[in-house]
């Protein structure tokens, strides 16, 4: 996401993205397609995302001309992708091995790397309790959204005393797609984050709190200290990867993980919950709910922070 761009076309980039991969799971490529033709001058800085939705498009129908066009265009006009998106997609599979498709792919490793090469915090946000603190909430965003995201969830926190940092991930796979696909990296991240704060506010009893990628970013430093030990985990709809792998065995309060009834990460969030339930974590399943926040988050996080001194 490009933070400089305005509310209203970044919510129509969402709505976009959304309806097409609905489309696409419903196997309407060709209406999802014209929807992306259709795409207003107002979506330009979500160009190479848009791109990539296409060329998807294209190759799942095996029009394989116009996937190739597709990609060619916008990388024509700056744009870039990680590599590994390009080459291990299914629907891309059948560009591997055309001179003209390994030519842009390797352009869009150089550029991808030079966009990837240094950290930037300038994208974190802060957010402070009105009276003394008590505790600080580091909030880590979900993938293709920013720090503005995660702080307009987890800001309430401020209501209960907490000093809300919510960090941005320096990691794209495309100009406007962040995530936090390596570990180490997003561990050095929040502690270059965490170093930006005063002594007294790192000081602070501190939750970890992170939805979907930053959930699993938020479940694994809770679990195993790095960078930093904290006192409990917030995750919401976890992108967990297979079984839990053994942590210390130190409590953490609050240990709660949320996952929506039909969120397709559903099950496997309910079976980490299950594997680190003995450690003491709590899974709550929300009835009707997909990938996102619960109505009521306020309200659950509120509840999870209360025992945090």
């Amino acid at each position: 996401m490009d933070e400089h761009a305005s509310v209203e076309p970044l919510q129509t980039y969402r709505a976009v993205s959304d309806s097409v991969f609905a489309l696409y799971d419903a196997g309407q490529q060709r209406e999802a397609l014209t929807l992306l033709i259709g795409a207003g001058p107002e979506l330009l800085p979500w160009r190479s995302e848009l791109a990539h939705l296409r060329a998807c498009l294209h190759g799942s129908l095996g029009e394989l001309d116009a996937a190739m066009a597709t990609l060619a265009e916008a990388h024509a006009a700056g744009g870039w992708w990680d590599p590994e998106i390009l080459l291990e997609d299914d629907d891309l599979a059948s560009l591997v091995g055309l001179p003209e498709f390994a030519t842009l792919v390797e352009s869009s490793r150089q550029r991808w790397a030079r966009a990837n090469a240094e950290p930037d915090r300038t994208g974190d946000r802060l957010a402070l309790p009105s009276g003394r603190a008590r505790g600080l909430l580091v909030a880590l965003h979900g993938a293709e959204e920013v720090a503005d995201d995660a702080l307009a969830t987890w800001g309430p926190a401020t209501d209960l005393g907490f000093v809300v940092l919510a960090v941005r991930s320096s990691q794209r796979t495309s100009p406007s797609y962040r995530s936090w696909p390596d570990q180490q990296r997003a561990a050095a991240e929040i502690a270059d984050a965490l170093e930006t704060l005063s002594a007294e506010t790192r000081s602070l009893p501190l939750v970890a709190g992170g939805f979907s990628a930053g959930g699993r970013v938020a479940l694994d430093w809770a679990r195993f200290g790095t960078p930093c030990d904290v006192a409990g985990v917030v995750a919401v709809a976890p992108a967990v990867r297979g079984e839990p792998r053994q942590s210390s065995a130190r409590a953490l309060e609050p240990a709660l993980l949320i996952v929506g009834e039909d969120d397709d990460l559903h099950d496997d969030v309910v079976a980490a919950g299950q594997a680190l339930a003995a450690s003491g974590f709590r899974t709550d399943v929300v009835e009707g709910l997909a990938h996102r926040f619960p109505e009521d988050f306020a309200e659950r996080l509120a509840a999870a922070l209360v025992p945090v001194r």
